[in-house]
């Protein structure tokens, strides 16, 4: 666990990586560097930082060729989950997470610090952003670590580890899968898997308390205690990587051992000019 843990907080503007102008100028005809292939790639991914952030300067003018360079990058790690589409447009739709049953990317409300995916079926190594048009307003994006996270519970909450190897439920929000009392009492699992060649970190605070309370189960003894805990040191700016994305920019995380956020945004009144995100799914 130890490759993976933060020394330091990334800081923004030494976290953002340049193209060369010679690069540039073969992003524009569509064409990423030879240099940047899938081991380049996954060095940032599988180790700390855990990330890598991309600065195209390509502008929502260019919106297909921001697609394009988008997907080249995703496809050059992994291979693409489709269980949303393989790139899902993530802006307000106008939705109440609360009264339906659809995922928080598609609202304009800050989403908790998670990793991605409430299927206990499914979980994507690799997420990926990149920002077609940044909000009127807000919308940052921010990173924390888990390793980071799980070291700091265990030193300062005596029943940590044993909670976090708790199977909790969460409820079901993935398109495509019916809602019944016994999927949704199976749709459990726990926040941390660890092991000494893999650690695996899947937290969403608001399914998984809401899946509970569907279930009419109850969580264990000082579980809400630990999850404040958790929360209080997610929330501490000094514990969190935070970048406001500007248009043409593309992050790519771990989704094991990195949680994300995003701040609340103002939209622009024109909906041309509202925040647009495309995120992506990586398996590998």
């Amino acid at each position: 666990m130890n490759h993976l843990i933060w020394d330091h907080i990334p800081d923004a503007s030494q976290a953002l990586l340049f193209f060369s102008e010679e690069e540039h100028m073969q992003l524009r005809h569509g064409h990423l560097p030879e240099r940047m292939n899938q081991t380049w790639f996954r060095s940032f991914l599988d180790a700390s930082p855990g990330f890598l952030l991309l600065r195209t300067q390509l502008n929502d003018q260019y919106e297909n060729l921001q697609r394009k360079i988008y997907a080249e990058c995703c496809m050059r790690i992994g291979r693409l989950n489709e269980r949303y589409g393989a790139f899902y447009d993530v802006k307000d739709y106008g939705g109440d997470y609360i009264n339906s049953r659809i995922p928080i990317s598609q609202t304009h409300d800050t989403t908790g610090f998670h990793t991605d995916s409430s299927a206990a079926g499914y979980f994507p190594r690799a997420v990926g952003l990149m920002c077609v048009r940044p909000a009127m307003e807000g919308g940052q994006s921010l990173l924390v670590n888990a390793a980071n996270a799980y070291s700091h519970l265990i030193k300062n909450f005596q029943a940590a580890e044993a909670l976090l190897n708790f199977s909790a439920i969460r409820d079901i929000v993935t398109p495509g899968t019916e809602f019944s009392l016994e999927n949704l009492k199976s749709n459990r699992f726990p926040i941390l898997e660890k092991s000494d060649a893999s650690f695996t970190f899947r937290y969403m605070r608001y399914w998984l308390e809401r899946g509970h309370q569907k279930a009419g189960e109850s969580l264990p003894e000082g579980y809400i205690e630990m999850l404040n805990a958790l929360d209080y040191y997610l929330e501490q700016t000094e514990n969190q990587f935070s970048i406001l994305m500007e248009a043409g920019d593309i992050l790519i995380f771990n989704n094991t051992f990195l949680l994300h956020n995003r701040t609340a945004f103002t939209n622009a009144p024109e909906i041309e000019h509202e925040r647009l995100m495309v995120r992506a799914w990586i398996d590998y």
